[in-house]
């Protein structure tokens, strides 16, 4: 008969404790038997800067050489003591030398008749036009016997009041207006002072076109009268000094030319 195999031993738990613990407990005593338990203490260096001073001339570059020797990055990176340094980082500059020479004098030949020549041709040829009040051509102010005959062929314009005596130097043309009715006159009041200029303008009575009345108003500010013989020192004009009075435009009125036929039924 052949003998059966022998069982494995299994460990109880018990046993698995007092084995773990034993281990443990090994591993405490060792670690205490060989560890130091001197007093901790600075450990002293090896090498320590050194600083040294050195006052003679030769000696400061003996030490800059030996320094740049012993420098790591010599050969690794762009150095002035390097090869770099004499290819390329101390090259000299150039020297320019321009050729020796001279240009002999040359004088203006200036002749005394010529003197002012180029400017009287510039003020021959550019001559600017100078343009007066007085030269321009009398407005459109005409009496009221002869307003009706002018009023059917073109707008006219009649002075009222203290500015009727006072003589008129300029007046814009009178428009014609297109209108599809007849309009009525455009009465503006208008007050003038020593100096001939308008410095106030309103509406009085409208023609019954806005366009028409604008121009009116437009008009009566660019108007200029003569100016009176004593003026008031500059900065003393008051509303005082100003002379009012109106004035009337009396338009020509045409027919609105029409674009767009009106729609005929077929």
């Amino acid at each position: 008969m052949n003998p059966l195999p022998p069982e494995p031993l299994n460990w109880s738990r018990p046993r698995w404790w007092w084995t773990i613990g034993g281990l443990l407990a090994a591993q405490v005593l060792l670690v205490f038997l060989f560890s130091n338990r001197a007093p901790l203490s600075v450990r002293p260096l090896s090498r320590t800067p050194v600083f040294r001073l050195v006052a003679a001339t030769s000696a400061e570059e003996h030490m800059r050489d030996v320094l740049a020797v012993r420098d790591p990055t010599l050969f690794a990176l762009v150095n002035a003591r390097g090869f770099s340094g004499a290819a390329w980082l101390q090259a000299p500059p150039a020297e320019h030398r321009p050729a020796p020479w001279t240009e002999p004098p040359r004088l203006l030949n200036m002749e005394a008749s010529a003197l002012g020549r180029a400017l009287a041709h510039f003020i021959q040829t550019n001559l600017v036009a100078t343009e007066s009040l007085a030269g321009k051509s009398e407005p459109l102010v005409v009496p009221p016997r002869i307003l009706q005959e002018l009023a059917a062929t073109q707008s006219v314009v009649q002075m009222e009041g203290d500015l009727a005596g006072r003589p008129l130097r300029f007046l814009p043309p009178l428009p014609i207006q297109q209108h599809n009715d007849i309009l009525t006159n455009s009465i503006v009041q208008i007050g003038v002072n020593p100096s001939g200029y308008p410095e106030s303008a309103r509406l009085l009575s409208g023609s019954g076109s806005k366009k028409a009345d604008l121009e009116a108003l437009a008009i009566a500010k660019a108007a200029r009268f003569s100016p009176m013989p004593v003026l008031p020192a500059a900065g003393t004009v008051d509303r005082a000094d100003l002379i009012w009075g109106k004035l009337v435009f009396q338009w020509f009125t045409v027919e609105l030319v029409q674009t767009n036929k009106p729609y005929v039924k077929p």
